[in-house]
């Protein structure tokens, strides 16, 4: 793979892992609601629903959810890169699209689906996709230490605000800037890559 490619390429794989993610958090409570030993806490009243009903409603769960991730752009190669903005917009996107999901259980009526086991898919989707984007970046920041998706920046100016930059940038690999140096005032390049 070209290194410039990666920066292209790598959202896909997140895409990817959280079709993955949310599925499995979306089975994870149903087993949780009906199977597991938390059942004898809150019983199990109305009986057990077939686990392909279930399957079937993940579909939608997912479509949903990762509509509303690609609307606040977490699958841009510009999206957030610090971990803090990354869970804001995650747990933001699973609400929104937990509440979508929910709204449209109350409309249709063709079955109904057990409101604990979708808001323990919801709570489980944030836990599950903020681990999984955690590990991401990490892989992300392993390949942008090798070059691969890192632009080359020049910092223009050597004052106070062009070192802070220039080692915020370096501290933070997964911004994903290599940087060639700082220009002084005087247009002299200076390297401070080293």
């Amino acid at each position: 793979m070209k290194k410039e490619t990666f920066r292209h390429i790598f959202p896909l794989f997140l895409f990817l892992a959280d079709v993955v993610i949310i599925f499995s958090s979306f089975l994870l409570a149903y087993w949780v609601r009906f199977y597991s030993p938390l059942t004898v806490i809150v019983p199990v009243t109305k009986g057990i629903p077939p686990l392909s009903f279930y399957l079937y409603g993940s579909v939608f769960v997912v479509v949903v959810w990762l509509a509303v991730f690609n609307a606040y752009g977490l699958y841009k190669s510009s999206r957030p890169r610090t971990a803090f903005d990354e869970f804001y917009l995650l747990a933001k996107g699973a609400t929104l699209g937990f509440l979508i999901v929910l709204a449209f259980t109350f409309f249709y009526r063709g079955t109904s689906y057990s409101r604990a086991t979708l808001v323990t898919s919801w709570v489980l989707g944030i836990i599950l996709l903020y681990g999984g984007r955690r590990i991401m970046s990490r892989v992300e920041c392993h390949f942008m230490k090798q070059g691969y998706g890192v632009k080359k920046a020049i910092i223009a100016g050597t004052g106070e605000m062009g070192f802070s930059l220039y080692k915020r940038w370096k501290e933070n690999p997964q911004l994903g800037y290599m940087l060639i140096g700082l220009v002084e005032a005087g247009g002299r390049l200076t390297d401070q890559t080293n």
